[in-house]
């Protein structure tokens, strides 16, 4: 069979800031008038923050995954003579999921894809062509799960169910409620200790709906906000919001607040802090919400890399709907930034003994929720990936070290068997041992991608190289001097052969070069703005969420 691959979208920066536009011009006019039906149906007043916190990541994703869809579709129409086009032949039913992650996950799959292209055809090709039906079980494919491996985490309900039902004894309403810091855990139950309340370890339970999607108030919803929508793009986007919406936001709605509600969580809480829980945590937004509604105070602390340099990302939802956002160093002129520092760093050693390997992290696979096609990009970091390991010198690949992420066993990509393929005897850590066991292992850590682990390393000390697609293309204006320091001092590279060939260089003298002041001085200024270190981490932290209330 002859076949023709339609070109990938968002393939150029020029394409991706086009797609960014259209999706944050799109966000911006449905979003108002998306919170106002939820209240009608709901029975609610909620402003729009309410529905920001609990919502608006969900919105933000699938508006950018539809805004991918929809150009898909439409330039595959308009650059193709297409008269047939194969589906499995599901309801739109199928497309609905139980909360924000399995809605998330669900973008890989190809029945739920399938069935989303042939409602997306429906509402735009005017002449729609004919459907050969796919003949097997599409509903036992929709609902396969991968098998996840063991991680090197132990399950914290099993850990931790006793000493949570004793710390519940001294809990307090008023007392603040911090969950998912970011903060080593050690550091977090100080953190609380010196805030005057006795140390909690907060879990959500996962909402899974059992009910059924209602689609015929979904359509009339989307109805309601598809009037005055600008043009075809939008208007797709609006109808097709409703047609996905998580049960927990629609009909699970009022079953949902009642899990929330029936947490042993603080019922006035002096405010709530977290750096994790604000995206996928259904159960965590729906109670933050209603708090922030009652007058707490809720504050977000930096998540990981992206945060302010990163154009595609800034400003996301948490920074926005929350009353503080606290980072790793960067600052912006309004009131509710708060420069901070690494979290995750905060109780590291001082000095650590270094082995002799080359470790080089790979960048964990996402949902395909990204405004441009994962796929085709997947395939150039592969080669870029491929071609850096081939430009390394016999002694220096002999002692590489690929270190995967956990994750991406349950993506789409295979990259594991990728690797495999390019060198059998390649030797990878699929993820399963901790990041910073691995730093000790290692004379050179090489990020291959603009990642939470290069700001990590660079504030710890640790020798660091890194290498990304499309240059500083992705940074915001005022972020592109502090990795030019980078990229003049060698530390970041526009090439995978540059970094090689530098990789190659140091290999021999690796301390002497990473202690050069020139090395030292890039690496502290970049360092102040974007990956602070604290001296004392918990006490600056503190006032940080005292000055905020």
């Amino acid at each position: 069979m002859i076949c023709e691959v339609a070109p990938p979208i968002g393939a150029t920066p020029e394409d991706r800031d086009f797609l960014l536009s259209e999706a944050r011009k799109i966000e911006s006019n449905l979003f108002p008038k998306f919170a106002d039906i939820l209240n009608d149906f709901h029975n609610l007043e909620f402003n729009q923050r309410y529905w920001k916190i609990l919502t608006g990541h969900w919105f933000r994703y699938t508006t950018e995954m539809l805004v991918n869809r929809i150009y898909t579709i439409k330039t595959c129409f308009d650059q193709y003579n297409i008269e047939a086009v194969s589906t499995y032949g599901c309801s739109i039913e199928i497309l609905p999921q139980s909360n924000y992650t399995d809605s998330i996950m669900k973008a890989n799959n190809e029945i739920w894809n399938s069935t989303l292209y042939e409602k997306i055809i429906d509402l735009l090709i005017q002449k729609p062509p004919k459907l050969e039906k796919i003949t097997i079980n599409p509903m036992e494919e929709l609902d396969r799960k991968e098998q996840i491996p063991k991680s090197h985490k132990l399950s914290k309900e099993n850990v931790y169910t006793n000493s949570r039902k004793i710390a519940r004894k001294f809990l307090h309403d008023t007392d603040a409620f911090i969950v998912n810091s970011y903060l080593p855990l050690s550091k977090e139950f100080l953190l609380e200790a010196i805030l005057g309340q006795f140390p909690q370890w907060f879990i959500s339970p996962e909402f899974k709906s059992q009910n059924t999607p209602d689609t015929l108030a979904r359509a009339n919803a989307g109805s309601k906000l598809e009037i005055n929508t600008s043009g075809d793009i939008e208007r797709a986007v609006s109808i097709l919001l409703f047609c996905l919406i998580p049960l927990d936001y629609f009909e699970d709605y009022v079953q949902l607040n009642d899990l929330a509600n029936a947490q042993d969580w603080p019922k006035k809480p002096k405010f709530i802090f977290t750096s994790n829980n604000f995206a996928s945590d259904d159960v965590f937004k729906a109670w933050t919400a209603k708090m922030v509604v009652d007058g707490t105070k809720y504050i977000v602390g930096q998540h990981g890399a992206g945060y302010g340099t990163d154009k595609y990302e800034f400003p996301t939802i948490e920074e926005v709907s929350s009353d503080a956002f606290i980072t790793w160093g960067w600052t912006r002129p309004v009131n509710s930034y708060q420069p901070g520092f690494v979290f995750k760093n905060a109780s590291r050693r001082k000095k650590m003994l270094r082995g002799g390997k080359l470790l080089l992290i790979e960048e964990p696979q996402i949902p395909r929720i990204s405004l441009w096609e994962q796929a085709d990009k997947f395939l150039k970091y592969l080669d870029e990936q491929f071609t850096f390991l081939g430009n390394l010198e016999a002694e220096v690949y002999d002692n590489v070290l690929v270190r995967l992420s956990i994750n991406n066993h349950n993506m789409w990509s295979e990259e594991k068997l990728h690797f495999k393929n390019f060198d059998q005897n390649l030797e990878i850590d699929n993820g399963l041992h901790p990041i910073r066991e691995l730093w000790p292992q290692s004379r050179v850590v090489v990020h291959s991608y603009n990642s939470t682990g290069l700001l990590e390393t660079l504030e710890a000390n640790i020798p660091t190289l890194a290498f990304w697609q499309n240059g500083l293309t992705h940074l915001v204006d005022e972020a592109i001097p502090a990795y030019l320091l980078l990229v003049q001092a060698g530390i970041v590279h526009l090439s995978p052969e540059s970094t090689a060939q530098k990789v190659n260089e140091i290999w021999d003298h690796v301390d002497s070069w990473w202690w050069s002041s020139e090395v030292q001085n890039a690496r502290r200024e970049f360092c102040s703005q974007y990956a602070r270190t604290s001296n004392k981490p918990v006490r600056e932290l503190r006032k940080i969420l005292l000055e905020n209330i």
